[in-house]
């Protein structure tokens, strides 16, 4: 894992040597060669953001010990993720993989980023009734398809019923349908909102204290471990 740091933190080095070049020279071409530089930059610091995390998570006890706490505060019995927007497939007839996030409120809103291919006539009757995925410690959600099923009239999902294990298995199932125009089957969910925390203001606060740690534990890391000028971590203080 340090090896994969350091590859990381070489190349932010790398391109912060270039930006701080057209800083100084300027020019036509920094025009053009910047933003690219920096939107590739914000990208490596995420990169190095989620390897630091990891490596904390498998070096560090009372990192670890945050992460489970904050899983425990995820798990939850029944969930149920409401549908308040609808999408539009020019391909498909539903929605096959979501993606979202959990907010300081303790509501995560979540949206649709795969639709499937209508490849045969009857496709377009097809809406997914079963989906499954995770919810890490970030509160950062995916999910996938996982059954479909044929209708003719009410296809559009408007509710998904389900639970949140202490691992962030989420497995949810479809419990409430809204009509759909059956000889077009072009609607899909579009965004989706679920309360985490049974509405508890106390619990949706405890998620954002052990969210706070987890960052500040990583920075401390960045600054305890500077990078020198060849990209390698040079550890200042030996305890993690």
């Amino acid at each position: 894992m340090t090896e994969l740091l350091q590859r990381t933190q070489a190349e932010i080095n790398a391109i912060q040597q270039q930006l701080k070049h057209i800083e100084r020279t300027g020019g036509f071409a920094g025009w053009f060669k910047e933003p690219r530089l920096r939107k590739k930059l914000r990208n490596l610091e995420s990169q190095q953001f989620y390897q630091i995390d990891d490596y904390l998570n498998s070096s560090s006890e009372e990192y670890k010990k945050v992460v489970m706490e904050i899983h425990e505060l995820l798990e939850i019995e029944q969930i149920i993720f409401t549908v308040y927007t609808k999408g539009f497939s020019f391909i498909g007839s539903h929605t096959t993989r979501i993606e979202g996030v959990i907010h300081p409120n303790g509501y995560s809103y979540s949206e649709a980023v795969g639709q499937n291919i209508n490849w045969f006539p009857f496709d377009s009757f097809l809406f997914p009734s079963q989906m499954s995925g995770n919810i890490d410690h970030w509160g950062r959600i995916k999910l996938r398809k996982t059954k479909s099923d044929h209708a003719l009239f009410r296809r559009v999902p408007r509710k998904l019923t389900g639970a949140i294990s202490k691992k962030g298995e989420v497995q949810l199932e479809v419990t409430e349908h809204d009509m759909d125009d059956p000889f077009d089957g072009r609607l899909t969910m579009g965004k989706l909102i679920a309360n985490h925390f049974n509405y508890s203001e106390q619990k949706s606060n405890e998620f954002q204290i052990r969210k706070n740690y987890l960052i500040e534990a990583i920075d401390q890391f960045k600054t305890d471990r500077i990078a020198d000028s060849k990209g390698y971590l040079i550890t200042k203080s030996a305890a993690i």
